[in-house]
């Protein structure tokens, strides 16, 4: 259990890492976990990680579990002792509030190979804070033996309301020639604050056996917001059927940034499959791709 504490500092007083998250209902019902950038701290590299509606692992249910990772897995090799701080940022009152472990002054943790997070199982009471319509921030302070300066002030995470997906259509022309190629791209078109470019591999990507065609959605300027950003997306891909309508399609989630630019699915249909349907897939040479992008996410590193 946790208890929460009367104001122990303002907003001049910097926790070593904050994350603000806006609209965390949406964040409840998108994602189960969601884990920050990594930070320095007391001379060692950090993670703040969040789970929404709790975590379920530990039986968890009701409440917002908060925790501090060890991120670095040098480090994990090893036995690490750490002592911190959990806040809350309140909103009207305009400063953190320190959420204590009951019967004790400090959160203390071990980290090691087998347990990389150590924190508050029930954080604050979901049913307070699932509706809140300003940011919900949490901030963490690392009293550790290392003396260290911290990197980075903090994050930003901002949830998008649900919506329908922005499409994009791609007409590749002159197909059977495009098919002996490596990897055809499509002209770049934008969603969002990104620019981005369907990559169709006819022959596979990192398939040895040519077996299959892959689709992939990328970041079309991958450098252009990193570090700064990163995007979470739900992706639908398909090849137009023209005839039936009978797409061939997949759709997940992704998280794109500057070191994982490109996502998709590398076993979309075999080309036994696509050859037997080739009559519909392909008419008049042309082939369709077709794009659905919903951006469910946008982290900010502040």
């Amino acid at each position: 259990m946790s208890s929460l504490v009367p104001a122990v500092s303002d907003r001049s007083s910097q926790p070593d890492y904050e994350i603000s998250i806006e609209n965390l209902s949406l964040i409840g019902k998108e994602m189960e976990k969601y884990k920050s950038q990594v930070f320095e701290a007391r001379g060692y590299k950090w993670r703040l990680v969040i789970y929404p509606n709790g975590n379920r692992s530990r039986n968890v249910t009701k409440h917002i579990s908060v925790y501090l990772a060890l991120a670095d897995p040098v480090m994990l090799g090893l036995e690490v002792r750490a002592a911190f701080h959990l806040y809350l940022y309140d909103q009207d009152k305009k400063e953190f509030l320190e959420i204590k472990p009951q019967d004790a002054e400090v959160i203390k943790g071990c980290f090691h190979l087998l347990k990389h997070e150590c924190g508050l199982d029930k954080f604050v009471p979901l049913e307070k804070y699932k509706d809140c319509r300003n940011s919900f921030s949490v901030g963490v302070k690392v009293e550790y033996v290392c003396e260290s300066g911290t990197t980075g002030r903090g994050e930003s995470l901002s949830m998008i309301k649900a919506g329908l997906p922005i499409t994009h259509k791609w007409k590749i022309a002159e197909f059977s020639t495009k098919r002996k190629e490596e990897c055809v791209e499509s002209q770049v078109f934008t969603v969002g604050k990104h620019n981005w470019k369907i990559k169709l591999y006819p022959r596979g990507k990192g398939l040895k056996n040519n077996s299959h065609i892959s689709l992939y959605l990328a970041l079309a300027d991958p450098t252009a917001r990193v570090p700064s950003y990163k995007t979470y997306a739900q992706v639908s891909l398909r090849i137009l059927d023209q005839c039936k309508h009978k797409h061939i399609s997949a759709t997940d989630k992704f998280w794109f940034s500057g070191s994982s630019s490109e996502h998709g699915w590398s076993t979309l249909i075999s080309v036994a499959e696509f050859d037997g349907m080739k009559n519909r897939l392909v008419v008049g040479d042309v082939c369709f791709v077709e794009a659905g992008i919903y951006l469910v996410g946008e982290v900010k590193v502040l």
